[in-house]
């Protein structure tokens, strides 16, 4: 049986070809969800043969709410989320242990996330190098933690693994308010949290993705100048003023 993936797209003409090349066909079964776009990402996700599906809202959570709704009863079971613009380094091992994980511990609800290698806006990657070592770094760190004190750190969104299992679960994540950023916090915790929920960090050289250094993030100078508190506030601060109309920044919960 083929994993879906939900593929949140708005505006990703020029990378989501590349992302869904990426992808093994014979493994996985992509849902683009075009929010908001003005360009011809549906067009030419429709070029490769995948579901599509169209609507004007924009927004990465509302793209994943339209999607499960799509899917039907196989929402519950073992899914992942990429980015448009995310690129598996290694595509079929990259969905063997992700799917592996969330099989791992049965049938309970789990959310994974694995780790990101940030690339240029014109996609080398060897630019932003220490910034990418600080992410995987900091999922290492989590890894560490995560089992035994629920959500703490870490890293999100470029790409996650979900298995949902249970219908009050998925009624959970369908009604989370539009939260930008960190939607996908707000998303990993409505799943983590529940009864027998968990959220798993990956650090597996297999499970890395290439994803594009986000405009929001101030440069490393900015971080040693004014510590970590000022520069997260800017981050979230350049998310809030990028964001669409009607979302609004997600405060995580304290950790378990």
């Amino acid at each position: 049986m083929k994993t879906p993936v939900i593929i949140a797209a708005h505006n990703e003409e020029e990378r989501i070809s590349d992302t869904l090349r990426s992808l093994p066909a014979d493994r996985t079964e992509p849902i683009v969800a075009v929010n908001g776009s003005t360009d011809a990402t549906a067009e030419i996700a429709r070029s490769f043969g995948v579901t599509v599906l169209e609507f004007e809202e924009q927004g990465k959570l509302p793209a994943i709410q339209h999607a499960l709704s799509s899917l039907g009863q196989c929402a519950l079971e073992p899914l992942m989320i990429l980015d448009a613009d995310t690129v598996p380094v290694n595509p079929i091992k990259w969905h063997r242990i992700m799917t592996k994980q969330l099989n791992a511990r049965g049938d309970v609800p789990m959310m994974t996330s694995g780790p990101v290698w940030f690339t240029s806006e014109k996609g080398a990657r060897v630019g932003p190098a220490a910034r990418s070592l600080f992410r995987i770094a900091q999922a290492a760190a989590t890894r560490s933690v995560a089992e035994d004190t629920g959500l703490k750190g870490g890293q999100y969104g470029p790409h996650q693994g979900m298995r949902i299992e249970r219908p009050e679960v998925l009624d959970a994540v369908m009604a989370l308010e539009h939260f930008w950023p960190m939607g996908d916090v707000a998303l990993t915790e409505a799943v983590a949290d529940t009864e027998g929920g968990s959220f798993v960090q990956l650090v597996h050289k297999d499970a890395l993705a290439y994803t594009p250094e986000s405009a929001s993030y101030p440069p490393l100078s900015y971080y040693l100048k004014n510590g970590m508190k000022k520069a997260v506030e800017a981050t979230v601060q350049s998310y809030v003023d990028r964001g669409a109309t009607g979302s609004k920044p997600y405060s995580p919960k304290k950790t378990k």
